[in-house]
């Protein structure tokens, strides 16, 4: 695993693993790192923004895909391989 992401993975840890989206100053950085992951996610594989799921675990992230899939309006033999269950 290459140094950048360890480090990056262990500041996110040290500095703010709590409940992103509350009103106090790690959780907003928190909140941030989020986005911005989400945001480089994206680009790396050259998709939008909101189409890019960041789950809180493996297993909410396909209800979460569901969810998506839903908003989207596809149907279950439309849905991309990875989203499938």
């Amino acid at each position: 695993m290459p140094e950048s992401v360890i480090g990056r993975t262990t500041a996110y840890m040290r500095e703010s693993q709590v409940q992103p989206g509350a009103n106090f100053d790690a959780s907003a950085l928190a909140t941030k790192r989020i986005n911005d992951g989400q945001r480089v996610a994206a680009q790396m594989i050259g998709a939008e923004t909101d189409e890019v799921i960041i789950g809180p675990s493996t297993t909410m992230s396909p209800v979460q895909a569901e969810g998506m899939q839903m908003r989207m309006g596809i149907d279950e033999p439309e849905r991309p391989q990875a989203w499938r269950t």
